[in-house]
């Protein structure tokens, strides 16, 4: 996988995932008797992350109503020059 024009600030998907298995190794294998980490992978994701899941705002809602919408499309439409500026300079002093 290349991850040469990866942002060093950024997360892949692969280093989420392997962030998920670290706590649940850490908290289900090395402090229980757990032994298989696809169990400890499961209970975290079955006792922590999912019940969650019901308290979140409904994302893709919120984004068809208020993100992809013609206001904020229009918004940077007309401030794109000056978005486009500001990001290169953002990108420039970065690196």
């Amino acid at each position: 996988m290349d991850q040469e024009n990866n942002d060093d600030l950024a997360l892949c998907r692969f280093e989420f995932i392997e962030i998920l298995v670290r706590i649940a190794k850490g908290k289900y294998m090395d402090f229980s008797d757990e032994t298989q980490l696809a169990y400890a992978l499961m209970k975290l994701l079955q006792t922590n992350i999912l019940p969650m899941q019901a308290k979140l705002p409904p994302l893709q809602s919120w984004r068809f109503d208020q993100l992809w919408c013609i206001e904020v499309s229009d918004l940077l439409e007309v401030n794109i020059r000056a978005i486009k500026k500001l990001y290169t300079h953002i990108a420039v002093s970065m690196f």
